[in-house]
């Protein structure tokens, strides 16, 4: 699933894990997705990878979490300009 340059969410159960791609398309103008950091802003509950990248794409595997919790993910990438875009996701943990 690609998450876009704008404020989202997506629903996913406890056991479920799947790789997310935040995409800075529309941040870099004209530079490119060089380091890139994801992370839980509140809590550990949920299990983040290791962020990959392939501009202007950055892929992070999402797992766990808590029953009926909300969860910010904020991705922030350094480009090759300095430039230091962030793009938020909200991750709802539901009982299928």
């Amino acid at each position: 699933m690609t998450v876009y340059g704008i404020p989202t969410f997506i629903e996913k159960s406890p056991g479920e894990g799947e790789t997310y791609s935040f995409d800075f398309t529309n941040r870099l103008d004209g530079s490119s997705v060089s380091s890139a950091t994801v992370t839980e802003m509140v809590t550990s509950d949920l299990t983040l990878g290791t962020p990959s990248i392939t501009s202007p794409l950055v892929s992070v595997r999402i797992s766990s979490g808590l029953v009926d919790n909300d969860y910010v993910i904020s991705c922030q990438a350094t480009l090759a300009d300095g430039d230091t875009p962030e793009i938020y996701l909200t991750v709802r943990v539901r009982q299928s």
